[in-house]
């Protein structure tokens, strides 16, 4: 899972991305940086199974973030966001940092505090970055087809028609996801990795006084999330024993990391399933609905090819019940086949045969 950190210059981006890592990144106004930092998703329904054993190694998912330098009014179709907008391109998803904080020492670069107006300037330069990708691959589609190739003339056929509608939804200020494409439309393009048709993650990078966020809110259509990324930082440096009194007298909740990792999982569909054996316990990363065999091959390619059956228990009932052994005493350990509806916290054994 890649997730792009981005948003408009001086919104604490960097500071959230080493909050988020782990890591220590210097923030980077007005340079052309990308920092990546590959982090695992911390779960404690692994570090529980993993207990039941204390056998073999213990694997963690794992997140990949992007933080690139912000993007300012009039800067998408530029040369100089040029390179982070590619980056940006490979995300799976984008974190976009809007600023809910005042600090007189660090300018905003429109002049005040307003996270909607920002998210509207924001995705306005996405939409002109998109805009130009779209125009140059209209001006592409097609060339060196066969002309009796009738297939491929009615693949361009199709994605030129595509194009079009995007392109005009673009050039009216619109983002490309309020384009409807069917799915072999959305294949076409695909490569073309547009900003706008990307899930979004609005995050408020509050101040710790207390003030009402409402009015910040009120005009997104989603609820974002809220962050008060300078006071997190500054409790990673503090030992537990200190951090929890102060995270307290701010009103501050537990794991803001677990937070935003959640919300990238359901803004991408995704759940976890848990794979454990004497070798290794490990998390496994799946679109939500995914079946039995697609989660086979999340594994090995040979246990989906060899596939047999899948038994399953639920994380939540072996946590309640404390071992497989009383899972199957009380009928809760269960035998599924390929097209069986994997869900978020099972634990699974695959049976197969190459």
């Amino acid at each position: 899972m890649n997730i792009g950190l981005c948003g408009l210059p001086q919104s604490g981006k960097t500071t959230l991305f080493s909050l988020l890592t782990g890591s220590h990144h210097d923030p980077h106004p007005g340079k052309v940086e990308v920092n990546v930092e590959v982090t695992p998703v911390v779960d404690e329904r692994l570090d529980w199974l993993w207990s039941l054993e204390k056998k073999g190694k213990l694997t963690l998912a794992q997140v990949t973030y992007l933080d690139v330098a912000g993007l300012a009014r009039g800067q998408g179709g530029g040369p100089v966001a040029a390179r982070f907008i590619n980056e940006l391109r490979r995300a799976d998803a984008l974190l976009v940092v809007l600023r809910a904080f005042d600090d007189p020492n660090v300018p905003h670069p429109e002049g005040s505090v307003n996270p909607a107006r920002d998210l509207e300037v924001f995705l306005l330069e996405l939409g002109v970055a998109d805009l130009g990708a779209v125009q140059t691959r209209m001006g592409s589609v097609g060339k060196g087809v066969d002309r009796g190739d009738r297939k491929a003339l009615e693949l361009a056929a199709v994605e030129r028609e595509a194009l079009g509608r995007l392109a005009r939804t673009l050039e009216g200020g619109g983002p490309a996801s309020a384009v409807e494409l069917t799915p072999a439309e959305e294949e076409l393009i695909r490569g073309l990795g547009l900003l706008t048709l990307k899930p979004m993650i609005a995050l408020l990078n509050a101040d710790a006084d207390g003030r009402d966020l409402s009015a910040d809110t009120e005009k997104f259509t989603g609820e974002p999330l809220v962050v008060h990324g300078k006071l997190e930082d500054e409790l990673t440096d503090l030992e537990p024993e200190e951090a929890g009194p102060m995270r307290r007298e701010f009103g501050l909740p537990e794991g803001c990391v677990q937070r935003v990792v959640g919300a990238c999982y359901d803004a991408l569909g995704l759940e976890s399933f848990f794979t454990t054996n004497e070798k290794e316990t490990r998390a496994w990363t799946l679109p939500r609905g995914g079946k039995a065999l697609e989660a086979a091959a999340c594994v090995h390619s040979d246990i989906a090819r060899g596939f047999i059956r899948a038994e399953v228990a639920h994380f939540e009932d072996l946590r309640q019940h404390g071992s497989f052994a009383e899972l199957k005493r009380k009928g809760l350990y269960h035998t599924e086949g390929k097209d069986y509806l994997v869900r978020d916290g099972d634990v699974i054994l695959f049976r197969f045969s190459v």
